[in-house]
């Protein structure tokens, strides 16, 4: 019953010394990191942090690491992690370490408000000829890369208020849609315009943290920029 509602914990510190008696898997923790981080529930991802003890495997520590950032930067807003940390999770193989590395993907673009290229490091060493060991080989996955329209470099965008709290303008040509996306990658708010030049939209309802707003022109040109709501 604790397992399938972790939110109980918060109310009982008899639960609490339950979940710590019993020692929740590894895989309990990352299953129900990520689905309250996906329903926006940072304070539970809080809640389940404060349990969780990486057992020091790649697996188990990536998705702690992320979590953790997304936990610090719930609780404070203007704090970011490392580039650097970020940038190597998002580098790594996700077959081998984690579907969280595609996260990383999304917040290391959040952080550095631009959009990356990132190479998928799976490479293995092939089992000698011969031997009966077998070896399993991935295919060394590199996404393309992704030349900029020169209508995109012209194009400047506007956003205020930024950091933002209930509403936010946009002024950019010519708007077909309007996205925002949080560093999860999930568009949490979506809006349909007749190409215009200006906009507004609403951030009620969000959560306070960092996005990604993406602006899709009549062309079907889309691009992003930070925003930042409190």
């Amino acid at each position: 019953m604790v397992q399938r509602q972790p939110a109980l914990a918060q109310s009982s510190s008899d639960i609490q010394q339950f979940i710590y008696d019993n020692q929740w898997s590894s895989l309990d923790f990352i299953y129900y990191a990520g689905y309250y981080a996906s329903k926006g529930d940072l304070d539970m991802v809080n809640n389940l942090l404060n349990y969780w003890t990486p057992n020091n495997t790649e697996l188990d520590n990536n998705y702690f690491k992320y979590y953790d950032w997304l936990a610090n930067m719930y609780n404070t807003p203007d704090w970011r992690p490392n580039e650097a940390d970020v940038l190597l999770l998002a580098n790594k193989c996700p077959i081998t370490s984690g579907t969280i590395v595609y996260a990383a993907r999304n917040l290391y673009n959040a952080i550095t408000n631009r959009i990356n290229n990132f190479e998928n490091t799976c490479n293995a060493t092939p089992a000698a000829r011969g031997t009966n060991t077998k070896t399993t080989e991935f295919i060394r996955l590199k996404q393309p890369k992704i030349k900029p329209n020169d209508k995109q470099q012209t194009v400047k965008i506007a956003v205020y208020p930024n950091p933002a709290k209930d509403v936010i303008n946009i002024a950019f040509p010519r708007i077909k849609q309007i996205n925002i996306i949080d560093i999860t990658g999930r568009v949490v708010a979506t809006k349909m315009f007749n190409n215009i030049n200006n906009a507004k939209m609403s951030t009620t309802g969000l959560q306070k943290g960092v996005f990604l707003i993406q602006l899709v022109d009549e062309d079907n040109i889309a691009t992003t920029q930070k925003l930042v709501v409190e």
